[in-house]
């Protein structure tokens, strides 16, 4: 150890500390230690000789790598502020640990020989906190990064000094920013929070002696769910995560806090705790083999639970311990069920669709519980499902209550649709009966030559009238007929342009008493013959073109076209387009044209009369047709209905109607049998008959004419024209006793029914009695004896 001269030595030591080092100083700024104390030896685990001799021989030796060139620049400048300084670096002790060290040091010159006393405090501890300190300000200072772009609001706040230190996020308040009061934020949160509890619950979360707490207990994280209403004017659910540190310098308590919208959240677990626990008493999931119940509580599930004793097992032994000794049926139903619930049936399941449920029956307690589970795949290749599990007891009960509320519902329907069948069947049949009597009588005073004419007019009008009440009275049936699905259509040879012309001449007949022109043309490639129902497509064409016949004025025109349009196989579509010069319709009212009852405006139906249910009927018949109508129409000029249908072509040819080939039927004494119960229209009858020169005989009901029948002899009458409804037998039953009687002649009359029974399932039950043909009062007369020769000619072998 050098040896000093006393002054300079009293004068150097007298400012030297314990842990002190004189290092000798030369001109390129190499230093080695000649001098050191006891308490750094201690410090530096060696001894004074043993550290001198080491700095001695190997340069900066004990002092770390990469802070060697810090200290070299340090004492080869001499630097020094205010004759003393210092610097930390890391320092090697004897025994090769390594320490932080802070280095106080002077600089004194001595006989021209520079010296530094230096004196050294081990901070490691404290250089160890500052870089733990620094480690959690960037973890803290990057997750507050990272998390400001998807949250409300990060902010870091030191809570002892009271101040925002950082804030970032995307929907701040105005007191979020750096350096702002903490209790102003605190306050700004509280006001935008309408509800008090929450109020109190965030002021107790952020008191400084709170969070203290938290973080002297080991708790340094905390979160809560408050509603608020942002500063930005949205109302929402907020969650506030609180992580609380301490600075290990300075003692300050640090604050992270991120404000996250949690509406979704909350939604979700509402959904756990209230909808999804009440739908499920169970939610739980399968591992390898291995379930756990993720929602769900054994307490809360009532009378009747298969729910696991333990939270978590093997899912197997849970089926075979839990739920197969309480399933309902024989061993062979229970070993179906088992394998229904095998991992490997829910793996094979699972691959074909999903859910894939299982549901069976318990019995618990005596009493007989359904049980549903699901099944869903979360991770198919590592086996990890889904498993949630119901009570349907309540659900089966219910469905059963409501097939039996739907099958009386149906019932109670089927009654009121027969019920209003019966009604209006009984309605048309009593209209048509007094119907029948006024057009026939009208008929007959008409055949009077001695009418004066304004007796003919009157009588032409109540002949006008009471056929107009019975379009009314057949469009309502009709209607009635489409919306219980009880109307058919028939699909049969018919003669298609012999309905063209008829209806042509008809209609050709209604404009020249208008005084409209009228123009009809059909296209060559339309057959002869098609298969269909005439009568139906006869009723909707003639409802279009009444309706322009009665909706276009003097001198106006009204045109018919029809065409074939396009033919694939044996279906046809023929095109119809009907047009007039008539009033024409706004455009606004055209989408209701074929609602039922539907007028343009009241003065309409004043003006023009009609039901509203001609273009509705036409419409459905047009639609049972596979067809379509549509229709343009202008105001004051017109209107155009185009009807598109399919029929099947026909490869026979039907019966054409008598032509004017054709020999006259010879009507004068034929001898014909009428059964009819209503005297007044058996008089009216009789004398319609009687204008042709036939003979008629009346029996009052259906017995009689069977006793008529069978006392006269075979060939007597010609014909029968029977009524349906009539007292002691009717009409159905007379005509099967009279099919049923053994002589020739019994199958062979025809047998017309003349009823006001209107339905169409009126018509098959006078079929099936064995009738020839159907005929519904009021009864033209032209047709009646169509239909009279055409039967009595073909009985004849005419």
């Amino acid at each position: 150890m050098i040896r000093f001269e006393t002054d300079f030595y009293e004068k150097l030591f007298m400012k030297l500390d314990n842990n002190s080092v004189i290092l000798r100083v030369d001109a390129d700024g190499v230093h080695y230690p000649i001098w050191c104390s006891r308490e750094f030896t201690q410090m530096i685990q060696g001894s004074a000789e043993a550290f001198i001799e080491k700095e001695g021989k190997h340069h900066m030796s004990t002092i770390h790598p990469d802070d060697r060139e810090d200290v070299s620049f340090l004492f080869k400048n001499h630097i020094t502020r205010d004759g003393r300084n210092s610097l930390t670096f890391r320092k090697y002790t004897l025994q090769d640990k390594l320490i932080w060290v802070n280095m106080h040091y002077a600089f004194v010159e001595h006989n021209g020989v520079r010296y530094a006393y230096c004196n050294y405090t081990d901070v490691t501890e404290l250089k160890e906190s500052q870089e733990q300190t620094m480690v959690m300000y960037e973890g803290l200072n990057r997750e507050l990064h990272m998390m400001a772009d998807d949250n409300l609001v990060s902010l870091r706040a030191n809570l002892t000094r009271g101040i925002v230190e950082e804030v970032r996020g995307y929907d701040l308040y105005n007191t979020d920013r750096p350096g702002a009061d903490v209790h102003e934020l605190m306050k700004i949160r509280m006001e935008h929070m309408p509800v008090e509890e929450d109020r109190r619950k965030f002021q107790e979360a952020f008191q400084l002696e709170h969070l203290r707490d938290l973080y002297y207990q080991g708790l340094y994280e905390e979160s809560l769910v408050l509603f608020e209403e942002r500063h930005s004017g949205r109302q929402c659910f907020i969650k506030h995560s609180i992580s609380v540190r301490k600075d290990p310098v300075t003692g300050d308590l640090i604050v992270l806090c991120i404000e996250t919208e949690y509406n979704s959240q909350k939604v979700t677990e509402v959904l756990n705790d209230k909808v999804l626990a009440k739908q499920y008493d169970m939610v739980s999931y399968i591992v390898s083999g291995n379930y756990g119940v993720a929602i769900g509580d054994a307490s809360l599930v009532k009378q009747g639970s298969i729910f696991p004793k333990r939270h978590t097992g093997v899912y197997m032994d849970y089926i075979r311990e839990q739920v197969l000794p309480v399933a309902v049926g024989e061993e062979r139903e229970k070993q179906e069920l088992l394998r229904a619930l095998s991992l490997e049936t829910i793996e094979e399941k699972l691959s074909e669709e999903e859910p894939y449920t299982v549901d069976l029956s318990c019995r618990i307690d005596g009493e007989i519980f359904h049980k549903r589970l699901y099944y869903y795949a979360v991770d198919r290749e590592n086996r990890f499902y889904i498993l949630l599990k119901s009570d349907i007891t309540e659900v089966l009960k219910q469905q059963s209550r409501s097939h039996q509320q739907l099958a009386d519902a149906l019932k109670e329907a089927n009654q009121a649709n027969v019920a209003k069948t019966a009604f209006l069947s009984n309605m048309s049949h009593e209209i048509r009966t007094p119907m029948n009597a006024i057009i026939g009588l009208s008929n007959i005073a008409l055949q009077d030559a001695t009418l004066s004419e304004s007796t003919r007019e009157h009588l032409e009008k109540l002949g006008g009238s009471a056929k107009h009440l019975l379009s009314l009275i057949n469009d309502v049936l009709d209607m009635s007929r489409i919306e219980s699905g009880r109307m058919l259509l028939k699909n049969e040879p018919f003669p298609f342009k012999d309905l063209l012309n008829q209806i042509s001449v008809t209609v050709q007949s209604q404009c020249r008493d208008k005084g409209l022109a009228y123009k009809f043309s059909i296209g060559g490639d339309v057959d002869d013959c098609y298969i269909g129902d005439e009568a139906k497509l006869k009723q909707a064409l003639m409802n279009i073109l009444e309706n322009a016949v009665k909706f276009t004025p003097v001198s106006g025109s009204v045109s018919f076209l029809v065409k074939q349009t396009a033919q694939y196989g044996d279906q046809t579509t023929i095109r119809f387009v009907i047009r007039d010069t008539g009033i024409g319709m706004d455009e606004e009212y055209l989408p209701r044209i074929f609602e039922p009852f539907s007028q343009e405006n009241g003065t309409t139906t004043n003006a023009y009369g009609g039901s509203g249910l001609g273009l509705a009927l036409t419409k459905n018949i047009v639609e049972m047709m596979n067809g379509n109508i549509m229709v343009r129409s202008w105001k004051g000029q017109g209107s155009e209905f185009t009807v598109n249908v399919t029929l099947k072509t026909s490869q026979e040819q039907p019966k054409l109607r008598k032509q004017e080939t054709e020999q006259a039927f010879e009507f004068a004494g034929r001898r014909i049998l009428i059964a009819e119960d209503v005297m007044i229209n058996a008089e009216i009858l009789k004398e319609i008959l009687r204008m042709k020169g036939l003979v008629v005989e009346h029996a009052e009901n259906g017995k009689l004419a069977v006793e008529m029948f069978q006392r006269s002899e075979p060939g007597y009458y010609d014909a029968v024209l029977m009524d349906v409804r009539m007292p002691v037998l009717d009409g159905l039953g007379a005509t099967e006793q009279i099919r049923s009687l053994p002589r020739a002649d019994a199958g062979q009359i025809p047998v017309i029914a003349m009823t006001a029974n209107a339905f169409d399932e009126d018509v098959q039950r006078s079929l099936q009695a064995g009738m020839n043909a159907h005929l519904t009062k009021p009864v033209d007369p032209a047709l009646l004896f169509d239909t009279l020769e055409m039967h009595i000619r073909r009985a004849q072998g005419d």
